[in-house]
């Protein structure tokens, strides 16, 4: 048996419940055929059923009791024993109900209980319409559990949203690669970001600065239910779920609001599926579950040649508080034996960061590193600098010539990677381009 498996299995097979909100929302009740009086408690329901004599009130299941007033003899013993965790669903078929009679027990209700009165209807239809309701639901959770059980593929199980809520969704990672997004229903054509993310695989940078610096990438992940995000910085508002593992950032989960107006039930639907988002994640070793370093995936691009437009990359560099006014330099850093732990690995990028400007990222199973400077004074200190750190952490090194401005970053690092290699033939730690061109 895959224990494994069977622990995800056991996880998501506990009864799902829903508000009374979210089921009248998703039933084909017309909102002029019912009202509602929900107390502050927000209990929520797991299933549906009749009202008979001899009921039985289990106190591990919260359900909806439909009746109408020939069952209950509308007393207060009825009212006193009816259970805090249930709510009560009057159907009234005739529409003879006295208002102020209603009124009354409607006070004596909501001290304890839920109540719905649903009129202009027939009893059992009014019953099958609401159950016909938490099917549905049901049939959203068992569908998406069914595909994390079986440890389906992300992209798989992140179409299913468009199919059963009619909008388009994607996840990231906790620095915002993209680890699985809609790719139908002419999203490219739609929207120019959703282009850019299926081609690059992140989300640009700009924007998650501008999201930093209003507190609202904060706010979002602070939050630990699906919410309604409508920020100036997105063309469009959406639902954010901020995924976690071990009570720590994994990603987000974005459904857009770009083809249906985006409702209070479906985000509670998404609060339920993005859990199994997380169990998804957290079943497949593949992710990145850790806080990332934001700018990794696109100046990943920008220095293997994939983006070499030059107003992209000024736009991008500009967001790392990048200038054109300045020299830059790129170093390749290669572990001499085996790949290094994570903690020894989180040591020499927090040390390569400390190197003003520096900012390291992993490349092509090395490290790769963007120095900026001002002065050959300021190129002098940072090469002193690496060289201590290769030192310490036993790497070799191969760095770029000087450039200026960034829109040869690529070009120099393909000349650390020369450099590198031509120092690893000639056993030394620490070589420059422009030497091992004399020689290469």
């Amino acid at each position: 048996m895959n224990l494994e498996k069977w622990d995800c299995a056991e996880c998501i097979s506990e009864k799902m419940k829903y508000s009374i909100n979210l089921i009248l929302e998703k039933s084909r009740l017309k909102k002029e055929n019912y009202v509602s009086y929900e107390n502050k408690r927000k209990q929520k329901y797991d299933k549906i059923v009749l009202w008979e004599d001899g009921i039985h009130w289990s106190e591990e299941e919260s359900i909806l009791v439909t009746a109408t007033e020939e069952y209950l003899k509308w007393d207060l013993e009825m009212i006193e024993t009816f259970p805090i965790h249930c709510a009560l669903i009057l159907v009234d078929e005739k529409e003879k109900w006295n208002i102020q009679r209603m009124q009354y027990q409607r006070q004596l209700l909501m001290m304890k209980s839920d109540l719905i009165v649903i009129k202009g209807m027939s009893f059992i239809r009014a019953y099958n319409i609401l159950a016909e309701s938490f099917r549905w639901m049901n049939q959203i959770v068992e569908t998406f559990s069914e595909k994390v059980m079986n440890q389906r593929d992300l992209q798989e199980i992140i179409e299913l949203f468009y199919d059963f809520l009619g909008n388009p969704a994607y996840i990231v990672d906790s620095s915002f690669k993209v680890l699985a997004i809609d790719r139908r229903n002419n999203m490219r054509e739609l929207s120019a970001s959703w282009r850019r993310m299926e081609d690059h695989g992140y989300l640009q940078y700009d924007i998650i600065t501008k999201l930093m610096k209003d507190n609202e990438l904060s706010r979002m992940e602070a939050e630990e239910k699906a919410q309604w995000v409508n920020s100036e910085h997105f063309y469009t508002p959406f639902i954010n779920y901020t995924l976690r593992r071990k009570k720590r950032i994994a990603g987000h989960l974005f459904i857009v609001n770009m083809f249906r107006q985006i409702t209070p039930g479906d985000i509670e639907i998404s609060d339920i599926l993005g859990r199994l988002i997380e169990k998804a994640m957290e079943n497949d070793r593949k992710y990145q579950m850790q806080r990332g370093r934001l700018y990794e995936y696109f100046l990943s691009d920008i220095l293997s040649g994939k983006i070499s437009d030059k107003a992209e990359i000024k736009k991008q560099m500009q967001s790392l508080s990048y200038t054109e006014e300045s020299y830059y330099m790129v170093a390749v850093l290669q572990y001499q034996s085996e790949r290094m732990n994570e903690i020894a690995e989180e040591r020499l990028f927090q040390r390569l960061e400390q190197i003003k400007g520096c900012k390291p990222i992993h490349y092509k199973e090395k490290v790769a590193a963007l120095f900026p400077f001002q002065h050959f004074e300021d190129r002098n200190r940072i090469w002193n600098q690496i060289e201590q750190i290769t030192e310490n952490f036993k790497l070799k090194v191969g760095i770029s010539e000087d450039f200026w401005g960034y829109t040869q970053m690529h070009h120099a690092c393909l000349q650390a990677q020369v450099a590198l290699q031509y120092g690893d033939e000639k056993e030394k730690r620490m070589i420059c381009f422009e030497h091992a061109a004399l020689y290469y």
